[in-house]
C-alpha cells in the first residue's frame, strides 16, 4: 500500500470531511488508529477471542515462530484506559510527524514496534505477555525531537523550548532505564498492566536511530518537500 501526500496548498481541498482529513493528512497514523480500535473491540462485539489470540506479543508463541507478534503486539491494550491513554498520544504525536517524514513513516513506525518486540524477547525474557503502544509513543516522540533538533537553525525561543524538552524526555527515559519505574507515575486510568519501562528505552533509543537515518537533509526547503511529495 501507498500513501499519496498532498502538497501544503492542497492537502485542504476535497478531503471529505473530518476523517477524510485525517487519512489525507496522516493515512497511515489512521489507519494504525483505526486497527488498535478495531483489535480492542473485537472480542467485546463478537464475544470471541479473535484478534487477541492471534496479534498479542506471548514470548512462547514468538519463540515458536510466530515473529509478528514482535509488531502486532502493542496493538492491544489492557483496557479501554490504557488504550485511550497510549492511542491518543501515538495519534498526536505520529500524526505530525507522518507529516514531516511523508512516506518514510510506516519503515519508522515498524522499526520503532520491531525493535521493542525484539528488545522485550532478548533483554527481559521474564516479560511472557505485553501490550500497548507506549513504548511506541515513546519512539515517535524522540524521532519528533531528533526532526526537531535537525531543523533547528538558530537558538531562539523556540530552539530553547525544544531543548528544554529534550532534556526532560531524556531524564524520563534515563530514569525508566535506571530504575525500572514509570517516571513521575502518580495515578492510572484503569488497568494498564505491569509497567515495562524496557519498552519505553528501546522505543525511544529506535525512534532517534530511525529518525537519523531517514530524516530528510538540513536545509532542505518545505517548498522542495512539497515538490518532491506531488512529483
Amino acid at each position: 500500500m501507498s500513501a499519496e501526500y498532498p502538497s501544503r496548498a492542497t492537502e485542504w481541498q476535497g478531503s471529505g470531511g473530518a476523517s477524510g482529513i485525517a487519512f489525507h493528512l496522516a493515512p497511515w497514523t489512521t489507519l494504525l488508529a483505526v486497527a488498535t480500535l478495531v483489535v480492542h473491540f473485537q472480542p467485546i462485539v463478537t464475544e470471541s477471542v479473535g484478534a487477541p489470540a492471534l496479534l498479542e506479543y506471548e514470548r512462547a508463541a514468538v519463540v515458536s515462530g510466530q515473529w509478528w507478534r514482535l509488531a502486532t503486539g502493542h496493538l492491544l491494550h489492557w483496557s479501554f484506559g490504557h488504550l485511550l491513554l497510549d492511542l491518543s498520544a501515538v495519534v498526536i504525536i505520529g500524526g505530525v510527524l507522518e507529516r514531516m517524514v511523508r512516506e518514510r513513516y510506516p519503515t519508522l513506525l515498524l522499526g520503532i514496534a520491531g525493535t521493542i518486540g525484539v528488545s522485550l524477547c532478548v533483554f527481559q525474557p521474564d516479560v511472557l505477555v505485553y501490550r500497548g503502544l507506549s513504548g511506541v509513543a515513546s519512539g515517535l516522540f524522540a524521532a519528533l525531537l531528533v526532526m526537531g533538533l535537525r531543523r533547528l537553525k538558530r537558538f531562539d525561543e523556540w530552539g530553547a523550548m525544544l531543548m528544554i524538552v529534550a532534556l526532560f524526555f531524556l531524564t524520563k527515559i534515563g530514569y525508566e532505564g535506571l530504575t525500572g519505574e514509570l517516571f513521575l507515575a502518580t495515578g492510572t486510568v484503569g488497568d494498564i498492566g505491569d509497567p515495562v519501562t524496557l519498552a519505553h528505552v528501546s522505543g525511544a533509543l529506535a525512534g532517534a536511530v530511525f529518525a537519523s537515518v531517514i530524516a530528510l537533509p538540513i536545509g532542505e526547503s518545505p517548498q522542495r518537500i512539497d515538490q518532491r511529495a506531488v512529483s
